[in-house]
């Protein structure tokens, strides 16, 4: 049996962030998952082998935006996966 593909979910709303984890949870997906870009970033570094999409909301309040963590995951893998909400 293979493992679950990890996917990187970045949101800044904590109950939409709860129900996406939940969902793909249920979906049979592994989540990673962030409150902010910085965050994600930073969890997309340490893990960036095992990631194979990442989902991001494309407002994060202050600081860098969803467009910022898919330009950071596609310098490392430029066909990363990337679902902009």
């Amino acid at each position: 049996m293979s493992a679950a593909a990890l996917l990187l979910v970045v949101e800044d709303e904590p109950l939409i962030l709860m129900e996406l984890e939940t969902a793909l949870e249920d979906a049979g997906f592994q989540v990673l998952s962030a409150h902010d870009a910085k965050t994600a970033m930073r969890l997309y570094g340490e893990r960036s082998a095992d990631v194979r999409a990442v989902l991001t909301d494309i407002r994060l309040g202050n600081g860098p935006t969803g467009w910022d963590v898919a330009r950071h995951a596609r310098e490392s893998v430029p066909t990363m996966p990337v679902v902009y909400v």
